[in-house]
């Protein structure tokens, strides 16, 4: 959960890649620590998807907004608006961006019902849910484990109640497939899957609506669902965790699972905050330091070793003056009370933000271009977002799904402006995966104009060949296959077509499949748009 409180993800089985694959291929996201609050999110990308470009004048092209808060999921990312709405981009398979659609988008879109009046928003695997000034619960997207907590096991596709909390509520947290609450008696209430007991109720029965916690009917400040375990913060600063403990998440000194709440080790005073990554977990006190535990292989814990934890250790240069953290799968950042942004454990996809591609650190290092100014931090699978000073939104690292929201799917190593909110320059988003040149030699590329102004540039597709395939000595060579003008209107979409050479086409006909780098540059007005370049294919006729 981004933003606010703590968050986890899902795992089989003890070695944290392999148990990950239950119910997607892929893994699930993390969670992020704060104040009760500020919840935000996490969940699970599918395989890569186009980002389809949809008719119609959306917010894009309206005043710009404020964002207070951020969750970072594997497959969506929401941002809360200064004004109680909620926005959410990425993966949408399951309707876990609200719209009322199953079309992902690499652009923030509104949740329908909720563009005012919204405190807090988390997301889950697949689904996302909200809390609302009036302490009422909302929930959307896949609900097969009941993770919506409205009754059923129906997927939905906008925002519905979750049973009996529509008042009362003061914090949420979406775990891989469960789902806990905060009452304002400070009362913890769970629902969803159970496998691995981490409702916290004693059993391992799946619930459709929520369940107390035992032993946390009141006095609870702060909740972290994870994928597979839970933790929470009591008014007297006790962490605690409950649920599957392998490689020590949990943080009592074994690897014992728990089916109700026990006390983390050294943190029986103190915590202020806490987050459930998906095999780790860290927790802020109230002198500001930042302690992880658990499953530590990419350094994820911070301490300068590889070596897992089943107790707190603290992590390196942060003893002091950490205001929030979140703990993903394979790593972890925090932002200081300077409103600095480090990040520390695996980067194999630019996740650190460092503006470097390498296997891990083991340490904290610093996010390029947010050294002070930024006011929450929230961690997703392999990508990482921070709301920044001036109420805008930056993400980095994997960008597959949309999930980094700058209108591409293009991997970042350093931080890079979500559109639309406070000062971020809108761009064009090219909504073509692959597409079959016609034999007039015309391939149509679907563009989007994610912006306040008209679009206006011009569309190039470039392919690097082979030298032998054009008759030249060099290895390899850039071959400018074709280009054409555009004009799009704010948030509409336009297929272009674009012409091949002569060359060009004969290219393709030899060559039946040809990986193809579209571009976009823009000209006059469209300077306030941002260029964009995406791989697609074109296939010949």
């Amino acid at each position: 959960m981004g933003g606010g409180v703590g968050r986890g993800w899902v795992q089989e089985g003890d070695s944290p890649v392999g148990r990950c694959r239950r119910r997607s291929s892929l893994l699930r996201v993390p969670v992020m620590a704060a104040v009760v609050v500020a919840c935000v999110a996490l969940g699970v990308s599918g395989p890569a998807r186009s980002l389809a470009a949809r008719g119609g004048v959306r917010d894009l092209a309206a005043a710009r907004v404020l964002a207070t808060a951020v969750t970072a999921s594997a497959g969506q990312t929401c941002a809360l608006t200064r004004g109680g709405g909620v926005k959410c981009w990425g993966s949408n398979s399951h309707g876990a961006l609200g719209d009322g659609t199953r079309i992902s988008d690499g652009v923030p879109v509104d949740v329908l019902g909720l563009s005012s009046g919204v405190v807090a928003v988390d997301s889950g695997f697949n689904y996302s849910c909200a809390l609302t000034k009036t302490g009422g619960v909302k929930c959307w997207g896949d609900n097969e484990e009941r993770q919506l907590g409205d009754g059923t096991k129906t997927e939905r596709l906008r925002p519905v109640d979750v049973v009996g909390l529509t008042a009362g509520v003061i914090a949420i947290s979406a775990g891989w497939d469960h789902t806990c609450a905060v009452t304002s008696a400070g009362g913890l209430k769970c629902w969803g899957n159970n496998e691995d007991g981490k409702l916290g109720d004693g059993t391992r029965t799946d619930r459709l609506a929520p369940v107390d916690v035992v032993g946390l009917t009141s006095g609870v400040t702060a909740i972290s669902a994870g994928s597979s375990h839970t933790c929470a913060v009591t008014l007297t600063g006790v962490a605690k965790c409950w649920g599957r403990n392998g490689d020590g998440r949990l943080g009592d000194g074994t690897v014992r699972d728990r089916l109700t709440p026990v006390d983390v080790t050294g943190l029986d005073s103190g915590a202020t905050a806490i987050a459930a990554g998906t095999v780790h977990t860290c927790a802020v006190t109230s002198a500001g330091a930042a302690m992880c535990w658990g499953w530590n292989s990419y350094g994820q814990l911070g301490d300068g070793t590889s070596t897992s934890s089943p107790t707190p250790v603290e992590v390196v240069g942060l003893n002091r003056g950490v205001a929030a953290l979140d703990a993903g799968i394979f790593h972890s950042c925090a932002v200081t009370t300077a409103g600095a942004v480090k990040c520390w454990g695996a980067n194999h996809l630019g996740q650190l933000g460092d503006g470097k591609i390498y296997g891990s650190s083991r340490a904290p290092i610093a996010v390029l271009g947010l050294g002070r100014g930024a006011a929450a931090i929230a961690v997703g699978m392999f990508h990482t977002c921070a709301v920044a000073s001036g109420g805008g939104v930056k993400c980095w690292g994997a960008n597959d799904g949309g999930d980094l929201g700058d209108g591409t799917t293009s991997n970042r190593t350093r931080p890079v402006d979500v559109i639309g909110f406070a000062t971020a320059k809108g761009t064009v988003a090219i909504g073509t995966e692959g597409v079959q040149v016609t034999p007039a030699r015309v391939a149509p590329i679907s563009l989007r104009c994610a912006a306040q102004v008209e679009c206006r540039g011009t569309l190039t597709l470039n392919a690097s060949v082979y030298g032998r395939l054009v008759g030249s000595r060099s290895r390899s060579v850039r071959v400018t296959l074709g280009s054409s003008s555009f004009a799009i209107a704010p948030g509409q979409r336009k297929k272009i077509r674009v012409t091949l050479t002569a060359e060009g086409f004969k290219l393709l006909l030899r060559v039946t499949t040809l990986p193809t780098q579209a571009s976009t540059t823009p000209s006059g007005t469209g300077r306030n748009v941002s260029a964009t370049t995406h791989t697609i294919m074109l296939y010949k006729p």
